[in-house]
């Protein structure tokens, strides 16, 4: 399993909007072959954004996905900075 934490900062003003984008995309997060967890953690302002894949083969074929790009494409607009998006742990469990 290959597991990947994401930390995310956002204005105050796009918390709300960050939330329905995720709420609307994480079926389909999850519906890729094999994904096996998802799930964001919110502390004020900052978030992680936490998933479990079968293997980083699996993960690489979500993030190279025309979904990917679109899904980041909205939540790069409610980020702090476009910078503010940060894979804090990568690893195989």
């Amino acid at each position: 399993m290959f597991v990947r934490i994401v930390k995310l900062s956002f204005l105050d003003k796009h918390v709300h909007e960050f939330i329905t984008i995720f709420e609307n995309s994480k079926l389909n997060i999850r519906n890729f072959e094999g994904c096996q967890f998802l799930e964001i953690n919110s502390i004020p302002i900052y978030f992680s954004h936490n998933n479990y894949w079968n293997s980083k083969g699996n993960l690489n074929n979500y993030r190279h996905s025309v979904f990917f790009m679109l899904f980041r494409i909205k939540q790069k607009c409610c980020l702090m900075q476009h910078k503010n998006f940060k894979v804090l742990i990568n690893w195989l469990a």
